[in-house]
């Protein structure tokens, strides 16, 4: 059940246009590693190219799911979402 939950959320239009624009931000970032601890652990990005296989280094969430997660910010000081 929670997996159906999520993936509604992934196909939210609102949640998807928000990861849009977060990851035009992230995928020019020093801190979005192509090599995070989680890379093989987390499905492969289809929507957002930018980002696929990156994880970030500060906060070491995979950013596919970070910028889908609307009360998230950027783990950056100072923010940069």
């Amino acid at each position: 059940k929670e997996l159906k939950e999520i993936e509604k959320l992934r196909t939210n239009k609102d949640v998807e246009e928000l990861a849009k624009v977060r990851a035009e931000i992230c995928s020019t970032c020093p801190h979005a590693n192509p090599e995070h601890p989680f890379k093989h652990f987390t499905p492969e990005e289809g929507r957002i190219e930018k980002i696929k296989g990156l994880g970030c280094d500060l906060c070491h969430c995979p950013l596919s799911s970070k910028l889908r997660a609307v009360l998230e910010s950027c783990p950056d000081k100072p923010s940069k979402w």
